[in-house]
């Protein structure tokens, strides 16, 4: 499976402190761990999905296989949105420590 993710890019951050430099580069590598976190969380959730399908018997006609299919994709769904969710909130918890670590330590406040 192939992921990308858009990230913002800081054009001629020449004229800015050093601090601030410094910051932006550690905030920019703590948004791309929470984004490669989420790919990660997708690409677990499609796993299962793709083992889940493959271990299903054969049925009768196509019909019953893809309504069996669609429930399990389904459930696949809420339990990615479940997990998504759980990790969201778990980075709402440290985030707020993490930025004031940052502001901390670089003198931005």
């Amino acid at each position: 499976m192939v992921s990308s993710i858009q990230l913002p890019k800081w054009v001629d951050n020449s004229k800015s402190p050093e601090s601030v430099r410094i910051f932006w580069k550690a905030l920019y590598s703590d948004v791309k761990r929470h984004e490669e976190d989420h790919v990660r969380i997708a690409q677990d959730a499609i796993t299962d999905l793709a083992n889940s399908v493959k271990n299903l018997k054969p049925q009768r006609n196509c019909d019953v296989m893809n309504r069996k299919i669609s429930r399990l994709a389904s459930a696949n769904r809420r339990q990615l949105n479940r997990a998504q969710n759980k990790f969201e909130r778990a980075e709402m918890r440290s985030q707020r420590k993490r930025i004031a670590d940052l502001i901390q330590t670089y003198s931005l406040n």
